[in-house]
């Protein structure tokens, strides 16, 4: 399956929340972030939340008018399967063999 691209930023709030590994709040989500020694506002990180339900990588729902919990609907594991092989693939040509090489 190819996942919609995310910005680095996306990417980092999104690592949060499968790292978190449950439904989560905005607080809990910027809690994550600053453990990464990263500061964004409330409104930031809800603009990024936002983002990622739009592309499909997590849905919201919400407890009262004012707590929406979010949640993970892509797996952790799929979306960085999939990034590693078209890594592979791009910089390697689909060779595991050069893409080892390099690492060591």
């Amino acid at each position: 399956m190819k996942y919609p691209k995310l910005t680095e930023c996306e990417m980092m709030v999104m690592k949060c929340i499968w790292d978190i590994g449950e439904e989560c709040r905005v607080l809990d989500v910027m809690k994550k972030l600053e453990e990464k020694n990263i500061f964004y506002k409330r409104t930031t990180v809800a603009t990024y939340l936002i983002h990622l339900k739009d592309k499909g990588y997590i849905r919201i729902s919400r407890e009262d008018k004012h707590v929406f919990y979010y949640e993970a609907v892509i797996s952790y594991i799929d979306y960085r399967k999939e990034k590693s092989k078209n890594y592979l693939n791009f910089w390697y040509n689909g060779n595991v063999d050069n893409f080892l090489n390099d690492l060591i």
